[in-house]
């Protein structure tokens, strides 16, 4: 096993483990008890409905989005022939 592929092959971890740390820690649509019973567009405020993209949720979201797509190109890396 060459050096690229263990490197690459202890990044692909890392990023399983900060993915799965980002999904665990992500709140779900209706999480709330308001979200279940009442419309939560019923229940918005003025910051929840324009400050939305600068919460916490949001910045999770957009972190665990990177953090896919780089594990879905070191998916690719290390499923390509390395010439054996």
């Amino acid at each position: 096993m060459s050096g690229v592929r263990i490197a690459i092959t202890v990044v692909f971890i890392v990023i399983c483990a900060i993915l799965v740390y980002l999904i665990f820690k992500s709140k779900g649509s209706g999480a709330d008890l308001t979200g279940g019973i009442v419309n939560s567009r019923a229940t918005d405020s003025y910051y929840s409905m324009h400050g939305r993209k600068h919460s916490e949720d949001a910045v999770r979201e957009r972190t665990a989005a990177i953090f896919t797509a780089i594990f879905i190109v070191l998916c690719l890396v290390l499923n390509m022939s390395w010439g054996y």
